[in-house]
């Protein structure tokens, strides 16, 4: 299968995006912001990679350290971090000591 330009840019640009969101909320948790976060340094390309070959209809199970796949399909930064924050769900995702998830995401 070959990806298209704008597939592998986006892909490029969420795996950047992904580590940089690592980056803020671990230093958020390690300063007592936040009570849990788990890094996925090191994994950006498994999540992103496999995430690209999913249908927007497969259901992931996503936790801890794949914050990727969602990212990918259908989140911003601006809900992670308020989820890492605020363990609630606003609508989008919901984040539960480091699981993923979200009617919207798995609809």
């Amino acid at each position: 299968m070959q990806l298209s330009k704008e597939i592998v840019v986006k892909m490029y640009k969420d795996m950047t995006l992904l580590n940089t969101m690592d980056r803020i909320l671990y230093e958020s948790q390690r300063q007592g912001r936040i009570s849990f976060y788990m890094t996925n340094y090191g994994e950006e390309g498994t999540h992103i990679g496999s995430a690209a070959a999913l249908d927007i209809n497969d259901l992931v199970f996503g936790q801890y350290r794949e914050a990727g796949h969602l990212l990918f399909a259908i989140f911003c930064v601006n809900v992670a971090s308020l989820q890492a924050e605020h363990g609630a769900d606003v609508g989008l995702v919901s984040i539960d000591l480091g699981h993923w998830g979200g009617f919207r995401a798995n609809s």
